[in-house]
C-alpha cells in the first residue's frame, strides 16, 4: 500500500488540487485491496460493473442517475491485470442489470449528440475557411 509518506511533494499539490485527503485519512489503496484482484466484493444484488472511471469524472458519471438511478462509484478499481489502481485515479462503476439496456442507449445518445456537434462544428469550420480563400 502506498503511504503519505512515499508521496513526492509534486504528487501531494496534484492530489489536494483534485480533492483527494493526502493527510493520511484516506489511503490510495483501501486495506484490503492487495488481498483482492477484482471488485466482486463490491456487488450488491443484481448488479453489474460498467468498468473503472476516471475519479476527476465523478460527478460527471453521477449526472447519469437521472436515466439510471441505480448507477454507484464504487470504492477500489482493479486493473485488467487485477492489480489494485490508486483511488484517485479510478473507481468502479455499477449498475442493476435491469437497468443495463437504458444506460447503453443512453450512453449511445450521447455519444450521437457530441458527434453531431463535432460534425457542425467542422461543417461550419469549412465554411469559414472557404470564405476566406
Amino acid at each position: 500500500m502506498t503511504t503519505h509518506d512515499e508521496l513526492t511533494q509534486e504528487e501531494i499539490a496534484y492530489l489536494k488540487k483534485h480533492d483527494f485527503d493526502v493527510e493520511g485519512n484516506l489511503p490510495i489503496f483501501l486495506p484490503e485491496a492487495n488481498k483482492r484482484q477484482d471488485c466482486l466484493n463490491e456487488f450488491r444484488p443484481g448488479e453489474i460493473w460498467l468498468g473503472n472511471i476516471d475519479s476527476r469524472k465523478k460527478q460527471e458519471y453521477l449526472s447519469h442517475k437521472k436515466v439510471c438511478p441505480t448507477l454507484r462509484i464504487g470504492e477500489q478499481a482493479y486493473s485488467i491485470d487485477g492489480k489494485p489502481l490508486p483511488r484517485f485515479d479510478s473507481r468502479p462503476l455499477f449498475i442493476h442489470k435491469s437497468e443495463e439496456i437504458k444506460y447503453d442507449n443512453y450512453l449511445t445518445e450521447l455519444y450521437k449528440k457530441e458527434q453531431d456537434e463535432y460534425n457542425n462544428y467542422l461543417k461550419e469550420k469549412s465554411k469559414k475557411d472557404d470564405n476566406t480563400r
